[in-house]
């Protein structure tokens, strides 16, 4: 199985190299992967195949959003943005702590989104 990895992991670093438009979390439905979870996993096996950490952030956001002509994924005046900020510097620190969600202007309670997870882990998929 890591030869696999390992096969993949080179490739992706030579698409991005070479300009191939990458756009994470693509892959659900599937039965396999967790949503959420799947994609930070996703993400991170990007950096470990040696793509820059903020160009991996772009391809779950911006990039994507472009791909699908879409007016999302970026920060900026007269923008809707649904965020998450995080205490740490995601792929460079070892466990990503959340600081704040902010969806359609609302500061979500973490103690209300931890309920929400343990319901989803209730359906096996965290």
């Amino acid at each position: 199985m890591k030869k696999i990895y390992d096969k993949l992991a080179k490739t992706l670093k030579i698409l991005w190299e070479g300009g191939i438009h990458i756009v994470a979390g693509t892959d659900i439905p599937n039965q396999a992967l967790n949503p959420g979870i799947s994609l930070w996993e996703e993400l991170y096996s990007y950096v470990e195949a040696g793509v820059n950490p903020e160009e991996v952030l772009r391809a779950a956001t911006s990039n994507a959003a472009k791909l699908m002509d879409i007016d999302v994924g970026i920060i900026d005046i007269d923008k809707k943005a649904n965020l998450v900020l995080l205490h740490t510097k995601p792929f460079r620190e070892s466990k990503v702590e959340i600081d704040k969600v902010i969806i359609d202007k609302q500061i979500l309670d973490l103690n209300q989104l931890e309920l929400k997870l343990k319901k989803i882990s209730m359906l096996g998929y965290y």
